[in-house]
Protein backbone atom coordinates (compact mmCIF):
# COMPACT_ATOMS: atom_id res chain seq x y z
CA UNK A 1 0.00 0.00 0.00
CA UNK A 2 2.57 2.48 0.89
CA UNK A 3 4.69 1.62 -2.09
CA UNK A 4 1.63 2.35 -4.72
CA UNK A 5 1.19 5.88 -2.58
CA UNK A 6 4.44 6.71 -3.34
CA UNK A 7 4.24 5.99 -7.06
CA UNK A 8 0.37 7.57 -7.20
CA UNK A 9 0.98 10.71 -5.29
CA UNK A 10 3.95 13.30 -5.47
CA UNK A 11 5.74 14.11 -2.91
CA UNK A 12 3.71 17.60 -2.37
CA UNK A 13 0.44 15.56 -2.28
CA UNK A 14 1.63 13.05 0.41
CA UNK A 15 3.09 15.59 2.60
CA UNK A 16 -0.05 17.57 2.36
CA UNK A 17 -2.38 15.27 2.82
CA UNK A 18 -0.42 13.49 5.64
CA UNK A 19 1.66 15.55 7.49
CA UNK A 20 -0.83 18.81 7.42
CA UNK A 21 -3.43 16.10 7.56
CA UNK A 22 -1.67 14.59 10.71
CA UNK A 23 -1.72 18.35 11.98
CA UNK A 24 -5.46 19.43 11.49
CA UNK A 25 -6.55 15.81 12.75
CA UNK A 26 -4.57 16.61 16.42
CA UNK A 27 -5.56 20.45 16.90
CA UNK A 28 -9.30 19.03 16.03
CA UNK A 29 -9.28 15.88 18.60
CA UNK A 30 -7.13 18.08 21.60
CA UNK A 31 -10.00 21.13 20.77
CA UNK A 32 -12.80 18.31 20.90
CA UNK A 33 -11.58 16.81 24.11
CA UNK A 34 -11.58 19.94 25.92
CA UNK A 35 -15.24 20.50 24.92
CA UNK A 36 -16.38 16.95 25.86
CA UNK A 37 -14.28 17.18 28.97
CA UNK A 38 -13.94 20.16 30.37
CA UNK A 39 -12.93 19.28 33.73
CA UNK A 40 -10.02 17.00 32.29
CA UNK A 41 -7.19 18.64 34.13
CA UNK A 42 -9.24 18.64 37.56
CA UNK A 43 -8.43 14.71 36.86
CA UNK A 44 -6.35 12.40 37.66
CA UNK A 45 -5.19 12.00 33.48
CA UNK A 46 -2.27 14.65 33.75
CA UNK A 47 -0.54 12.74 36.77
CA UNK A 48 -1.44 9.40 35.04
CA UNK A 49 0.40 10.60 32.11
CA UNK A 50 3.17 12.24 33.84
CA UNK A 51 4.18 9.09 35.07
CA UNK A 52 4.60 7.32 31.82
CA UNK A 53 5.23 10.23 29.84
CA UNK A 54 9.82 10.34 30.21
CA UNK A 55 9.59 6.20 30.18
CA UNK A 56 7.89 6.36 26.97
CA UNK A 57 9.25 9.04 25.59
CA UNK A 58 13.08 7.24 25.81
CA UNK A 59 11.51 3.95 24.45
CA UNK A 60 9.65 5.67 21.43
CA UNK A 61 12.76 7.68 20.71
CA UNK A 62 14.63 4.76 20.34
CA UNK A 63 12.22 2.30 18.30
CA UNK A 64 12.87 5.65 16.41
CA UNK A 65 16.10 6.20 16.10
CA UNK A 66 16.58 2.33 14.73
CA UNK A 67 14.17 2.46 12.19
CA UNK A 68 15.41 5.57 10.48
CA UNK A 69 19.15 4.52 10.78
CA UNK A 70 17.94 1.78 9.42
CA UNK A 71 16.06 3.04 6.26
CA UNK A 72 19.01 5.50 5.96
CA UNK A 73 21.41 3.04 5.58
CA UNK A 74 18.81 0.71 3.22
CA UNK A 75 19.12 4.27 0.80
CA UNK A 76 22.72 4.56 0.93
CA UNK A 77 23.49 1.21 0.53
CA UNK A 78 20.85 1.82 -2.45
CA UNK A 79 23.21 4.49 -3.93
CA UNK A 80 26.39 2.46 -3.80
CA UNK A 81 24.80 -0.23 -5.39
CA UNK A 82 23.69 1.96 -8.52
CA UNK A 83 27.15 3.10 -8.31
CA UNK A 84 29.30 0.14 -8.31
CA UNK A 85 27.20 -1.82 -11.30
CA UNK A 86 27.84 1.60 -13.04
CA UNK A 87 31.37 1.29 -12.24
CA UNK A 88 31.67 -2.31 -13.17
CA UNK A 89 29.91 -1.54 -16.90
CA UNK A 90 32.61 1.49 -17.10
CA UNK A 91 35.81 -0.65 -16.69
CA UNK A 92 33.85 -3.12 -19.17
CA UNK A 93 33.94 -0.24 -21.90
CA UNK A 94 37.29 -0.11 -21.57
CA UNK A 95 38.40 -3.13 -21.16
CA UNK A 96 36.71 -3.60 -25.17
CA UNK A 97 39.13 -1.07 -26.14
CA UNK A 98 41.79 -3.81 -26.36
CA UNK A 99 39.97 -6.08 -28.88
CA UNK A 100 40.15 -5.53 -31.90
CA UNK A 101 37.16 -3.29 -33.43
CA UNK A 102 34.52 -5.83 -34.57
CA UNK A 103 35.00 -7.32 -30.76
CA UNK A 104 34.79 -4.22 -29.13
CA UNK A 105 31.73 -3.19 -31.09
CA UNK A 106 29.91 -6.39 -30.68
CA UNK A 107 30.84 -5.94 -26.91
CA UNK A 108 30.03 -2.78 -26.46
CA UNK A 109 26.35 -3.13 -27.89
CA UNK A 110 25.63 -5.92 -25.97
CA UNK A 111 26.61 -3.40 -22.68
CA UNK A 112 24.25 -1.39 -24.67
CA UNK A 113 21.33 -3.51 -24.41
CA UNK A 114 21.94 -4.09 -21.08
CA UNK A 115 22.26 -0.54 -19.54
CA UNK A 116 19.14 0.46 -22.17
CA UNK A 117 16.87 -2.46 -20.52
CA UNK A 118 17.40 -1.78 -17.29
CA UNK A 119 17.38 2.63 -17.36
CA UNK A 120 14.10 2.08 -19.34
CA UNK A 121 12.59 -1.22 -18.36
CA UNK A 122 13.61 -2.30 -15.33
CA UNK A 123 14.14 0.93 -13.46
CA UNK A 124 10.40 1.51 -14.03
CA UNK A 125 9.53 -2.67 -12.63
CA UNK A 126 11.99 -1.69 -9.53
CA UNK A 127 9.35 1.25 -8.54
CA UNK A 128 6.62 -1.57 -8.04
CA UNK A 129 9.41 -4.05 -6.41
CA UNK A 130 9.56 -6.34 -9.35
CA UNK A 131 12.52 -7.63 -11.81
CA UNK A 132 12.50 -6.26 -15.31
CA UNK A 133 12.73 -9.93 -17.99
CA UNK A 134 14.32 -7.41 -20.40
CA UNK A 135 17.33 -6.78 -18.26
CA UNK A 136 18.03 -10.33 -17.09
CA UNK A 137 18.11 -11.66 -20.25
CA UNK A 138 20.49 -8.87 -21.59
CA UNK A 139 22.82 -9.96 -18.81
CA UNK A 140 22.32 -13.65 -19.65
CA UNK A 141 23.12 -12.44 -23.42
CA UNK A 142 26.02 -10.60 -22.43
CA UNK A 143 27.74 -13.33 -20.53
CA UNK A 144 26.74 -14.98 -23.75
CA UNK A 145 28.85 -12.73 -26.00
CA UNK A 146 31.88 -12.86 -23.72
CA UNK A 147 31.96 -16.56 -23.26
CA UNK A 148 32.20 -16.51 -27.67
CA UNK A 149 35.31 -14.49 -27.50
CA UNK A 150 38.70 -16.27 -27.56
CA UNK A 151 41.15 -13.48 -26.59
CA UNK A 152 44.52 -13.71 -28.55
CA UNK A 153 47.17 -12.75 -27.35
CA UNK A 154 48.92 -11.65 -23.67
CA UNK A 155 47.85 -8.66 -23.19
CA UNK A 156 44.15 -8.97 -24.77
CA UNK A 157 43.86 -12.28 -22.45
CA UNK A 158 44.33 -9.97 -19.27
CA UNK A 159 41.65 -7.38 -20.38
CA UNK A 160 39.32 -9.97 -21.26
CA UNK A 161 40.01 -11.65 -17.82
CA UNK A 162 39.47 -8.41 -16.21
CA UNK A 163 36.09 -7.51 -18.15
CA UNK A 164 35.20 -10.82 -16.87
CA UNK A 165 35.88 -10.29 -13.64
CA UNK A 166 33.96 -6.90 -13.69
CA UNK A 167 31.10 -8.42 -15.49
CA UNK A 168 30.50 -10.76 -12.34
CA UNK A 169 30.69 -7.41 -10.18
CA UNK A 170 27.77 -6.14 -12.63
CA UNK A 171 25.75 -9.23 -11.82
CA UNK A 172 26.46 -8.96 -8.36
CA UNK A 173 25.51 -5.64 -8.07
CA UNK A 174 21.92 -6.11 -9.81
CA UNK A 175 21.13 -9.02 -7.40
CA UNK A 176 21.75 -6.61 -4.79
CA UNK A 177 19.98 -3.89 -6.20
CA UNK A 178 16.96 -6.26 -6.75
CA UNK A 179 16.80 -7.26 -3.07
CA UNK A 180 16.95 -3.86 -1.77
CA UNK A 181 13.81 -2.86 -4.11
CA UNK A 182 12.02 -5.62 -2.24
CA UNK A 183 13.77 -5.80 1.31
CA UNK A 184 11.10 -3.54 3.77
CA UNK A 185 11.10 -3.12 7.23
CA UNK A 186 9.55 -5.90 9.33
CA UNK A 187 5.89 -6.05 9.82
CA UNK A 188 5.89 -5.73 13.69
CA UNK A 189 8.02 -1.81 13.35
CA UNK A 190 5.74 -1.23 10.49
CA UNK A 191 2.70 -1.71 13.10
CA UNK A 192 4.14 -0.71 16.19
CA UNK A 193 5.77 3.23 15.02
CA UNK A 194 1.94 4.58 14.28
CA UNK A 195 0.46 2.63 17.33
CA UNK A 196 3.36 4.77 19.06
CA UNK A 197 3.18 8.14 17.72
CA UNK A 198 -0.68 7.50 18.50
CA UNK A 199 0.48 7.20 22.15
CA UNK A 200 2.77 9.50 22.30
CA UNK A 201 0.06 12.24 21.38
CA UNK A 202 -2.11 11.06 23.97
CA UNK A 203 0.49 10.75 26.28
CA UNK A 204 1.97 14.49 25.60
CA UNK A 205 -2.04 16.11 25.67
CA UNK A 206 -1.23 19.09 28.10
CA UNK A 207 -4.82 19.67 29.58
CA UNK A 208 -3.43 22.74 31.53
CA UNK A 209 -2.16 25.11 28.44
CA UNK A 210 -4.24 27.59 27.36
CA UNK A 211 -6.65 26.59 24.68
CA UNK A 212 -4.52 28.12 22.05
CA UNK A 213 -1.11 26.94 23.28
CA UNK A 214 -2.39 23.57 23.03
CA UNK A 215 -3.72 23.50 19.63
CA UNK A 216 -0.32 24.99 18.82
CA UNK A 217 2.03 22.38 20.99
CA UNK A 218 -0.60 19.72 20.08
CA UNK A 219 -0.16 20.82 15.78
CA UNK A 220 3.79 21.32 16.35
CA UNK A 221 4.29 17.76 17.79
CA UNK A 222 2.09 16.32 14.79
CA UNK A 223 4.32 17.92 12.89
CA UNK A 224 7.39 16.16 13.52
CA UNK A 225 5.73 12.94 14.35
CA UNK A 226 4.51 12.51 10.75
CA UNK A 227 7.18 14.23 9.40
CA UNK A 228 9.64 11.36 10.71
CA UNK A 229 7.14 8.65 10.22
CA UNK A 230 6.41 9.64 6.68
CA UNK A 231 10.60 9.89 6.49
CA UNK A 232 10.80 6.28 6.89
CA UNK A 233 8.24 5.22 4.63
CA UNK A 234 10.17 7.44 2.07
CA UNK A 235 13.42 5.82 2.34
CA UNK A 236 12.30 2.09 3.05
CA UNK A 237 11.24 2.34 -0.52
CA UNK A 238 14.23 3.67 -2.15
CA UNK A 239 13.13 2.91 -5.77
CA UNK A 240 9.52 4.11 -5.45
CA UNK A 241 8.17 8.10 -5.36
CA UNK A 242 9.59 11.12 -6.56
CA UNK A 243 12.33 10.69 -3.76
CA UNK A 244 14.32 7.53 -5.13
CA UNK A 245 17.94 6.39 -6.14
CA UNK A 246 18.96 7.82 -9.15
CA UNK A 247 19.99 5.85 -12.77
CA UNK A 248 21.95 8.88 -13.17
CA UNK A 249 25.39 6.77 -12.80
CA UNK A 250 24.09 4.51 -15.41
CA UNK A 251 23.58 7.09 -18.54
CA UNK A 252 26.65 9.22 -17.97
CA UNK A 253 30.64 9.29 -18.31
CA UNK A 254 31.50 6.88 -20.46
CA UNK A 255 28.32 4.93 -20.46
CA UNK A 256 26.29 7.85 -21.35
CA UNK A 257 27.44 6.89 -25.28
CA UNK A 258 25.08 3.66 -24.96
CA UNK A 259 22.10 5.31 -23.82
CA UNK A 260 22.46 8.54 -25.57
CA UNK A 261 23.25 12.54 -24.90
CA UNK A 262 20.95 15.21 -24.54
CA UNK A 263 21.96 18.16 -26.29
CA UNK A 264 22.89 20.84 -24.55
CA UNK A 265 19.72 23.40 -24.39
CA UNK A 266 20.72 26.97 -24.64
CA UNK A 267 21.22 28.87 -21.36
CA UNK A 268 20.41 32.78 -20.05
CA UNK A 269 23.82 34.21 -21.16
CA UNK A 270 25.13 31.68 -23.60
CA UNK A 271 26.95 33.51 -26.50
CA UNK A 272 28.73 32.00 -29.75
CA UNK A 273 32.09 33.30 -30.19
CA UNK A 274 33.83 32.39 -33.45
CA UNK A 275 35.85 28.93 -33.38
CA UNK A 276 38.58 28.72 -35.20
CA UNK A 277 40.67 25.57 -36.91
CA UNK A 278 43.86 26.63 -34.95
CA UNK A 279 41.91 26.78 -31.81
CA UNK A 280 40.29 23.54 -32.58
CA UNK A 281 43.22 21.70 -33.18
CA UNK A 282 44.51 19.92 -30.27
CA UNK A 283 43.70 16.91 -27.33
CA UNK A 284 39.97 17.33 -25.96
CA UNK A 285 37.77 14.80 -23.62
CA UNK A 286 34.12 14.18 -23.58
CA UNK A 287 32.62 12.19 -21.19
CA UNK A 288 30.86 10.26 -23.47
CA UNK A 289 32.80 9.58 -25.85
CA UNK A 290 36.11 10.04 -24.83
CA UNK A 291 39.55 11.71 -25.94
CA UNK A 292 39.82 13.14 -29.34
CA UNK A 293 42.74 14.20 -31.46
CA UNK A 294 42.05 17.29 -34.03
CA UNK A 295 44.97 18.14 -36.15
CA UNK A 296 44.95 20.27 -39.40
CA UNK A 297 45.70 17.83 -42.27
CA UNK A 298 45.04 18.51 -46.27
CA UNK A 299 43.16 21.64 -45.62
CA UNK A 300 41.06 20.25 -43.52
CA UNK A 301 40.71 19.47 -39.64
CA UNK A 302 41.05 15.36 -39.11
CA UNK A 303 40.20 13.68 -35.94
CA UNK A 304 40.76 10.03 -34.25
CA UNK A 305 38.62 8.76 -31.05
CA UNK A 306 39.11 5.43 -29.40
CA UNK A 307 35.36 3.87 -29.68
CA UNK A 308 35.39 1.98 -32.31
CA UNK A 309 38.21 3.25 -33.93
CA UNK A 310 36.17 6.42 -35.16
CA UNK A 311 37.68 9.30 -36.96
CA UNK A 312 36.47 12.92 -37.88
CA UNK A 313 36.97 15.37 -40.47
CA UNK A 314 35.32 18.72 -41.40
CA UNK A 315 36.11 22.36 -41.37
CA UNK A 316 35.64 25.79 -39.56
CA UNK A 317 33.44 27.85 -41.89
CA UNK A 318 33.69 31.54 -41.75
CA UNK A 319 31.11 31.62 -39.26
CA UNK A 320 32.88 30.62 -36.94
CA UNK A 321 31.68 26.84 -36.83
CA UNK A 322 33.34 23.26 -37.52
CA UNK A 323 31.25 21.15 -39.57
CA UNK A 324 32.21 18.14 -40.32
CA UNK A 325 31.39 14.06 -40.43
CA UNK A 326 32.05 10.86 -38.14
CA UNK A 327 31.96 7.15 -39.31
CA UNK A 328 33.27 4.32 -36.93
CA UNK A 329 33.83 0.80 -37.67
CA UNK A 330 33.03 -1.64 -39.03
CA UNK A 331 31.19 0.29 -42.63
CA UNK A 332 32.32 3.98 -41.70
CA UNK A 333 29.24 4.75 -43.61
CA UNK A 334 25.64 5.57 -42.94
CA UNK A 335 22.59 3.74 -42.49
CA UNK A 336 18.83 2.95 -42.95
CA UNK A 337 18.58 3.09 -39.35
CA UNK A 338 20.09 4.45 -36.00
CA UNK A 339 21.27 0.61 -34.95
CA UNK A 340 22.90 0.43 -38.41
CA UNK A 341 24.28 4.07 -39.42
CA UNK A 342 28.40 3.79 -38.48
CA UNK A 343 28.27 7.11 -39.26
CA UNK A 344 27.30 10.81 -39.73
CA UNK A 345 27.28 14.90 -39.10
CA UNK A 346 28.88 16.61 -36.04
CA UNK A 347 29.02 20.53 -35.43
CA UNK A 348 31.09 22.30 -32.69
CA UNK A 349 30.64 25.89 -31.53
CA UNK A 350 32.57 28.02 -28.96
CA UNK A 351 30.21 29.25 -26.50
CA UNK A 352 30.75 31.82 -23.79
CA UNK A 353 28.20 31.23 -21.22
CA UNK A 354 27.59 32.78 -17.82
CA UNK A 355 28.23 29.76 -15.53
CA UNK A 356 31.40 27.68 -17.19
CA UNK A 357 32.87 30.20 -18.76
CA UNK A 358 33.85 29.04 -22.62
CA UNK A 359 33.06 25.82 -23.89
CA UNK A 360 32.86 23.85 -27.06
CA UNK A 361 29.15 22.56 -27.67
CA UNK A 362 29.00 19.91 -30.34
CA UNK A 363 25.79 17.88 -31.54
CA UNK A 364 25.99 15.00 -34.00
CA UNK A 365 23.22 12.89 -35.71
CA UNK A 366 23.14 9.37 -37.22
CA UNK A 367 23.47 9.46 -40.92
CA UNK A 368 24.01 12.82 -43.12
CA UNK A 369 20.95 14.34 -43.70
CA UNK A 370 20.48 18.22 -43.57
CA UNK A 371 17.51 20.50 -43.48
CA UNK A 372 17.06 23.25 -46.20
CA UNK A 373 19.12 25.83 -43.97
CA UNK A 374 21.86 23.12 -43.59
CA UNK A 375 21.03 22.59 -40.23
CA UNK A 376 20.40 19.16 -39.19
CA UNK A 377 18.46 16.63 -36.32
CA UNK A 378 20.82 16.05 -33.38
CA UNK A 379 20.62 12.53 -32.23
CA UNK A 380 23.32 13.40 -29.14
CA UNK A 381 25.49 15.99 -28.07
CA UNK A 382 29.27 16.17 -28.29
CA UNK A 383 30.92 18.69 -25.75
CA UNK A 384 35.06 19.42 -25.75
CA UNK A 385 36.68 19.97 -22.99
CA UNK A 386 40.66 20.91 -23.83
CA UNK A 387 43.38 18.45 -22.20
CA UNK A 388 47.31 19.78 -21.64
CA UNK A 389 48.94 16.49 -19.98
CA UNK A 390 47.19 13.74 -21.74
CA UNK A 391 49.27 13.44 -25.37
CA UNK A 392 47.23 10.49 -26.24
CA UNK A 393 50.48 8.76 -28.50
CA UNK A 394 47.82 6.13 -29.74
CA UNK A 395 45.59 8.63 -31.21
CA UNK A 396 48.19 10.95 -32.40
CA UNK A 397 49.63 7.82 -34.13
CA UNK A 398 46.81 7.21 -35.71
CA UNK A 399 46.43 10.92 -37.48
CA UNK A 400 49.61 10.28 -38.91
CA UNK A 401 49.24 6.53 -40.20
CA UNK A 402 46.11 5.55 -41.25
CA UNK A 403 44.81 6.20 -44.91
CA UNK A 404 42.56 9.04 -46.01
CA UNK A 405 40.21 6.39 -46.49
CA UNK A 406 39.61 5.87 -42.77
CA UNK A 407 38.48 9.20 -42.31
CA UNK A 408 34.77 8.38 -43.70
CA UNK A 409 33.18 8.14 -47.02
CA UNK A 410 32.61 11.91 -46.49
CA UNK A 411 29.26 13.43 -48.39
CA UNK A 412 30.10 17.45 -49.71
CA UNK A 413 30.22 19.56 -46.62
CA UNK A 414 27.31 21.33 -47.39
CA UNK A 415 26.46 24.28 -44.74
CA UNK A 416 29.94 25.32 -44.77
CA UNK A 417 29.91 29.37 -45.12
Amino acid sequence: MARNLLNTLSTVQIVAIFVFGSVLLAISLATTIRKLVPDIAERQFEELASGLRVVYELLFALILAFVIASVLDKFNDSEHTVGAEATALAQMMRNNLAFPADVQERLSKGIGVYVQATVDDEWESMRHGKSSPEAAAALETLYALYAGYSPDGSAATEFYNQALAHLDDVATSRRDRLALSTAKLPTVLVVMLPIGVVLLLVLEYRPRLAPRSQAGFMGTLALVLSSTYLLTIVLDYPFSGDVSVSNEPLTSGVLASLVGTTPRKAQPGDRQLRLTARALAGVWNSDAYGVVVLRPRAGELRGTYRLADGTVRGKVGTDGVFRGVWCEHPTRKPGHSDDSSDAGLVEWRLLHTRDDGDIVSGTWSYGYQRRRDGSFEPDGSWDLERLEIDKANDLEHRIVTEPPGAYCHAPPLRGQR
